[in-house]
């Protein structure tokens, strides 16, 4: 990844977009309407099919660079690429189904600037607003962390939508797991976490996050079990660390499972095992939540 270049942006902003036209439109319209404009929109088009097309209003914007991948790899192969093009010294990534309140940028840089915040330790999330299917709404306002046990119990921040990171963090920790077709923002902040990083927050809703329906558990179980055999023998995590990332996949696993009839009991041990592991009076591993 090249050094950021004179009169580069101060931000590249990262969306990857995988057959979600009309949804990652609306992303962009909302990273466009940023009170914060130095800024470059890098829109990875991820082997969609149809490919995804920018409308004409928005389609001559200097700020805009489609980027277009043959073949789909997934979000961590996307924002790999939305990475190696970007120049600005800070990243921030959009999932195509999110968006951004129009101060989102605004008040992140502000927070960094405040608190002389560098470009090679820290992640900046924000409080976010969970829309579900059936309208309701709910905020969440993240808890700070420099604790691997907590990066390694899920991503309580929505990373994919509400982090901002400086570019030398990226390459210190190194590129995201192509591997993983999901929780691949697991395994980035797992070792962002093991090389001494820390998760900063504006503790103000800066995004908006639409919950859809769960995959199915085949997917789920593939990225589980790939993530925890991936660090079952890793020497940097002790015994702690390693049951919290258990537990952590068996809740994902029961999350999925209990979604459908025929799964339920499968689901519900996993979820007794998730709290064998980790004994707790709530559902999620660690309490993540302001």
């Amino acid at each position: 990844m090249s050094l950021p270049q004179k009169d580069a942006p101060s931000v590249s902003v990262i969306i990857p977009v995988y057959n979600r036209q009309d949804t990652a439109i609306a992303s962009i319209r909302s990273v466009l309407a940023q009170s914060f404009t130095d800024f470059e929109l890098i829109v990875v088009d991820d082997g969609s099919s149809p490919p995804f097309e920018l409308p004409a209003d928005i389609s001559g914007d200097a700020r805009i660079r489609l980027l277009r991948q043959q073949e789909n790899g997934g979000a961590g192969a996307a924002r790999n690429a939305g990475a190696r093009a970007a120049r600005g010294e800070w990243l921030a990534w959009l999932d195509s189904d999110d968006e951004w309140l129009p101060y989102k940028l605004e008040r992140q840089l502000g927070f960094i600037a405040a608190n002389g915040i560098g470009t090679k330790r820290t992640a900046i999330a924000s409080g976010f607003e969970y829309r579900f299917s059936d309208g309701r709404r709910e905020q969440r306002i993240p808890v700070p962390s420099d604790d691997p046990s907590m990066f390694f119990s899920g991503c309580w921040f929505c990373p994919g939508s509400t982090v901002m990171l400086g570019r030398e963090a990226f390459v210190e920790v190194g590129a995201y797991d192509q591997n993983m077709m999901r929780l691949e923002d697991v395994d980035w902040f797992a070792r962002f976490a093991l090389e001494g990083g820390e998760l900063a927050v504006v503790p103000e809703p800066l995004a908006i996050i639409h919950l859809g329906s769960r995959p199915e558990f085949a997917r789920v179980k593939a990225a589980g079990d790939y993530l925890v055999n991936k660090y079952r023998s890793d020497p940097r995590l002790d015994r702690s660390v390693r049951r919290h990332l258990f537990a952590y996949t068996e809740l994902e696993y029961a999350a999925s499972r209990l979604k459908t009839r025929k799964q339920m009991i499968r689901g519900a041990w996993n979820l007794v095992h998730s709290w064998m592991l980790v004994p707790r009076m709530h559902l999620q591993v660690c309490k993540f939540w302001q």
